[in-house]
């Protein structure tokens, strides 16, 4: 089980409210994962005692590729402590990216960051518009990666791309296990 205490928090007076949930929580029930998905302006604005007391960091992966090494580097001292870390995207609407460097990539950048899992906003989200026509949408809709309408969901070129991402990065955790084993059986760096 896992929650989500603030959604995308973003400053201080956030951070101390998910500080002392996560807190109460880790105290009452060690069990369920306390999960985030902050984005910090600067490292001043991180508070770090937040970023301790949960278990999970989820970056928007567009801020995580733009705010500079402090951040990156945040992220990684807490993947060094035992963090899990995710990534997500959350753009729209969907139709206007490319398929590979926005939703397949996603899963391989996921795993160069010793990442565990990949998320998108949103599944279902389809601007309350047919996806087969989506002139009439407001706003960044749809975000959904399939033709959803009242009768059917259809997987498009972006759910695709998911899919691959997620075979990809199911390839590299079993090639990088493999060639760990065979590190630790004493299997040369030529031979590998």
């Amino acid at each position: 089980l896992g929650i989500l205490l603030v959604d995308e928090p973003h400053d201080r007076e956030q951070y101390r409210t998910i500080t002392t949930w996560a807190n109460a929580i880790e105290a009452a029930a060690p069990g369920i994962v306390t999960w985030e998905d902050p984005q910090p302006g600067s490292i001043e604005d991180a508070l770090l005692e937040m970023f301790d007391a949960i278990d999970a960091i989820c970056p928007y992966r567009h801020q995580f590729l733009s705010r500079g090494e402090w951040y990156t580097e945040l992220i990684e001292q807490m993947r060094r402590q035992g963090k899990q870390i995710w990534l997500y995207s959350a753009d729209g609407p969907a139709r206007t990216f490319d398929p590979f460097s926005y939703y397949l990539m996603q899963e391989w950048h996921a795993f160069g960051i010793g990442g565990i899992g990949s998320n998108f906003w949103a599944f279902g989200d389809n601007g309350r518009v047919s996806c087969w026509n989506e002139y009439p949408a407001g706003g960044n809709g749809p975000y959904c990666p399939t033709y959803i309408d009242d009768t059917s969901i259809t997987a498009a070129k972006y759910m695709e791309a998911i899919r691959e991402g997620i075979e990809d990065y199911e390839y590299l955790t079993m090639l990088r296990d493999r060639v760990e084993e065979l590190e630790a059986d004493g299997i040369g760096e030529e031979r590998l």
